[in-house]
């Protein structure tokens, strides 16, 4: 999720599915900072519904991306039920 001044540029959003061991990446992600969220399951597009979004603001990993840079990070993953 992107930082609250820019959340009003859908392309900000990214979304990706884990494979089997669990890893996952990002690609074409514009510099700066961003909130990393990993749930089980949840319904397709509601990291982009504030009003969905604001039982987890602030519970998101804070990562910054950089131009031309890469991070590497191990996600916590929310249940439905956190």
């Amino acid at each position: 999720m992107p930082a609250p001044a820019r959340r009003f540029v859908q392309s900000y959003y990214k979304a990706t599915t884990a494979g089997s061991a669990g890893t996952f990446s990002f690609k074409g992600v514009p510099p700066s900072v961003y909130q990393l969220f990993a749930w089980e399951t949840i319904p397709d597009t509601a990291w982009m519904n504030p009003e969905f979004m604001s039982r987890w603001e602030g519970r998101g990993q804070l990562i910054s991306i950089e131009a031309g840079g890469s991070v590497n990070v191990r996600a916590r993953l929310f249940s439905k039920d956190d």
